[in-house]
Parts: C-alpha cells; structure tokens; sequence
C-alpha cells in the first residue's frame, strides 16, 4: 500500500468514527473517536461535544483533506452503507495479507 493510500484510508476512518458522536448512543454502529474516556484528560464536556467547534474543525480537516487527495467530497452516507468492518484497513496485517503492520512514516 502506498503512503499516500494509507494517508487516505486513516482519514476515511478517522472521519467516519469522528461523525458517531453526530448519533445518539444506542444508534451508534461503531465507537466514536475520540473515545468517551478522553474527555476528562481533554478537559472537555462530553455531553457538549458533538457541537463543540474543534469538532467541526477535526471533520472539516479530514473532509478536505480526502478531497484533496482523491478529488471526491467524501460522504458519510457511503461510509455507512459499506460499514465500517468493510472499510479499507489502513496498513496491511496478518489478516490480509499474511504480513505484520508497518509503520507508515
């Protein structure tokens, strides 16, 4: 996998567990990032997270950041339908292809 593949497939998992805190709890199909137990190291209110505006910023970093490298708005809507267990893994590992994870650097 190339670097630059890598780069994107975080993004697009990044994005799409940054988006879960968008969702109510028990509507959630995946773990929201960050995770809930972040937020007293952050000094963040939970509750008052899925508005706050850094998470804006972080979704509309990652946002651009995809489009910028695969030329396509990336959408939620398409994350969901494929699931995230069928997303694209970000390095390679034993399951798909019988090696260890390497660092991208």
């Amino acid at each position: 996998m190339t670097r630059r593949l890598a780069i994107s497939v975080f993004f697009v998992l990044g994005l799409y567990r940054l988006a879960m805190w968008r969702f109510p709890h028990d509507e959630r199909p995946e773990t929201p990032m960050p995770p809930a137990n972040a937020f007293r190291r952050l000094q963040v209110s939970r509750d008052l997270w899925p508005n706050d505006p850094d998470l804006a910023m972080l979704e509309d970093c990652m946002r651009e950041t995809l489009e910028s490298q695969t030329g396509e708005t990336p959408r939620l809507e398409a994350f969901m339908q494929r699931g995230y267990q069928n997303l694209r893994d970000c390095l390679p590992g034993s399951g798909s292809s019988g090696t260890e994870p390497q660092r991208v650097s």
